[in-house]
């Protein structure tokens, strides 16, 4: 039929005039009623007691389907008691009741940063699959991919016999990943020797898969001075107080080696694992139960 206005909204028996109704037992104790659907504000509904119309927000309110009266208001026993919900038939606001709009009902992608607070608190932890920028930079290169924390493990040769491993930490933030070999109190960490030879016997690093490898593979050959170390000097018997020990990595290779910070056309440090040449090599310094071999150092990655 025609009419003038806005479209009638359709109600869920698609009957532009029907209205549904709830119908209640009250018996002077109950305050709170179960509607058969939710509603969106008082206003949405008529509530009647006794046939008589209650006032909105003021005799009741309602939160979902929750109707309530209020503590000490409960309808008398014995009267009659109905609600006639009004929304969707009338030209009433249909407003979702707070909490009640779910995940299920936001389009993919809807939410835009101007709708989030500037200082939210998440609880739980943030999935970023295509990484995170800072400020206006859009850079791709300057898109931070990856944070990671964790562990590899270190060991040393003694005389061509590998010792036990020793836990060793790092952080990767982006492409940067930072090692952690550091001395405390306690001049750990320390890499055991379990034969605590003489003096003279060679140090190497251990090459068995997962026992003396960096944790990702290097762009660049490059080395990382130690900072404090114990039992160990260079191979053609340098006291160790007098020498700058390193480790050291080439590039495309995981592999670490240890030796003398050498100069001139020993760039890089080579352990005897690929280069026996005496000014790399180190050696045991005395007979001691382990080689403290303590630094921190910085090297980048593609992985």
């Amino acid at each position: 039929m025609p009419f003038i206005g806005r479209s009638p909204k359709p109600t869920e028996d698609s009957n532009f005039t029907t209205r549904r109704k709830d119908t209640f037992t009250s018996d002077s104790s109950t305050t709170q009623f179960t509607l058969s659907k939710a509603v969106g504000h008082a206003n949405d509904i008529a509530v009647f007691v006794g046939n008589v119309r209650q006032e909105p927000n003021t005799a009741y309110t309602v939160n979902g389907t929750t109707l309530d009266f209020g503590s000490g208001n409960a309808p008398a026993t014995g009267l009659d008691m109905y609600v006639v919900h009004q929304a969707g038939t009338l030209e009433s606001s249909v407003v979702p009741a707070d909490g009640t709009i779910s995940t299920a009902k936001l389009a993919d992608d809807s939410v835009t940063g101007a709708k989030i607070e500037n200082n939210p608190t998440i609880a739980g932890k943030i999935t970023a699959t295509g990484g995170i920028t800072f400020g206006s930079d859009t850079a791709a290169t300057n898109v931070l991919d990856d944070y990671e924390e964790g562990t590899f493990n270190v060991g040393i040769k003694v005389n061509g016999a590998e010792q036990a491993t020793e836990v060793c930490k790092y952080v990767k933030i982006g492409s940067v990943v930072h090692i952690f070999m550091q001395a405390t109190a306690n001049n750990t960490p320390y890499f055991p020797d379990n034969t605590s030879g003489a003096a003279g016997q060679t140090v190497r690093v251990n090459t068995t898969a997962g026992t003396g490898q960096l944790p990702f593979t290097p762009k660049h050959s490059d080395q990382g001075m130690i900072s404090f170390s114990r039992g160990v000097r260079q191979d053609d018997g340098t006291a160790w107080a007098g020498e700058n020990f390193a480790w050291g990595w080439q590039q495309g290779n995981t592999q670490l080696y240890l030796g003398v910070n050498a100069p001139g056309s020993k760039y890089n440090i080579y352990d005897g694992n690929l280069d026996a040449s005496t000014p790399t090599m180190l050696e045991k310094d005395a007979a001691r139960s382990n080689v403290v071999l303590a630094s921190t150092f910085t090297y980048l990655t593609d992985d």
